[in-house]
C-alpha cells in the first residue's frame, strides 16, 4: 500500500487531502477570475492573456496537474460524504444529524452542479464548442463573445457563478478547519473571511457574462 493510498483511506488523511485540494482550487479560482477580468479591457487584452497562458513552458502539464487536483477533490468529497451519511445514520443525535446533514447536503448538491458546469465550461471555452465559432481561426474572445450572446447561456452561467461563490465560501471555511484552523478565537474570523471570499467570487464571476452580453454584442 502506497503512502497516498494510506492517506486516502484514513479519516484524518481524507480530511487533510480535501482541505489542501480545496485551498488549491480556491487559489485557482482567484487567479482565474483575475485573468477573466481582462475581458473588461477588451478583445486584445483578453486574447493576449490567453495566448500568454498557452505559451508558458509545460502549460499542458500544469493543466493536467490542475485536473488531478479537481479529480482528487471530487473523489474524496464523494467518499467523505458517503461515510458521513452512513455515520450519521448509525450514531448521531437527531438534532446534530439535522444540522450537519443540511450543511453536508448543500455542499453535496452544489458540488454535483459544479461538476456539470465544469464539463460545460470546458466544452464551451477550452474546446470552443460554441455555435458560430467552430472555425480554426476563432479566438478565445470570439468564443466568449458568441457564448454570451445567448441570453439562456448567460442566465445559466450567472446562476452557476452564484453556486461557485457559495461552494467556495463554505469550502474555504471547511478546508481551513480541516487543517486545524478551528478555535474559539479563530473560528469567527474564518467564517467572516469565508463569507466575504465566497461573495466576492460570486459577484466577480457572475458580472462577466452580463458585461460581455451588454458591451460586446455579436
Amino acid at each position: 500500500m502506497t503512502p497516498f493510498t494510506r492517506l486516502f483511506r484514513s479519516s484524518v488523511g481524507k480530511k487533510y487531502l480535501l482541505g489542501v485540494s480545496g485551498l488549491l482550487l480556491s487559489l485557482f479560482a482567484i487567479s482565474h477570475l483575475a485573468g477573466n477580468l481582462l475581458l473588461i479591457q477588451g478583445r486584445e487584452a483578453y486574447n493576449d492573456y490567453a495566448a500568454g497562458l498557452h505559451s508558458i513552458p509545460g502549460f499542458l502539464f500544469i493543466e493536467w496537474g490542475l485536473a488531478a487536483v479537481f479529480l482528487v477533490h471530487i473523489a474524496i468529497a464523494i467518499r467523505v460524504s458517503m461515510e458521513n451519511t452512513s455515520a450519521r445514520k448509525r450514531s448521531y443525535s437527531q438534532h446534530k444529524m439535522q444540522t450537519v446533514g443540511k450543511s453536508a447536503a448543500t455542499m453535496k448538491y452544489s458540488g454535483a452542479l459544479l461538476i456539470v458546469f465544469l464539463v460545460v465550461h470546458l466544452l464551451n471555452l477550452r474546446f470552443k464548442i460554441v455555435p458560430e465559432v467552430m472555425v480554426p481561426n476563432a479566438t478565445d474572445f470570439d468564443a466568449v463573445q458568441h457564448l454570451f450572446a445567448n441570453a439562456g447561456m448567460v442566465g445559466f452561467y450567472v446562476l452557476m457563478c452564484i453556486v461557485i461563490g457559495f461552494h467556495l465560501g463554505h469550502g474555504l471555511q471547511s478546508s481551513l478547519q480541516s487543517l486545524g484552523w478551528y478555535h474559539t478565537d479563530v473560528t469567527p474570523k474564518v467564517r467572516s473571511l469565508s463569507f466575504w471570499f465566497g461573495l466576492v467570487m460570486a459577484v466577480g464571476y457572475a458580472m462577466l457574462p452580463l458585461y460581455v452580453m451588454f458591451n460586446y454584442p455579436v
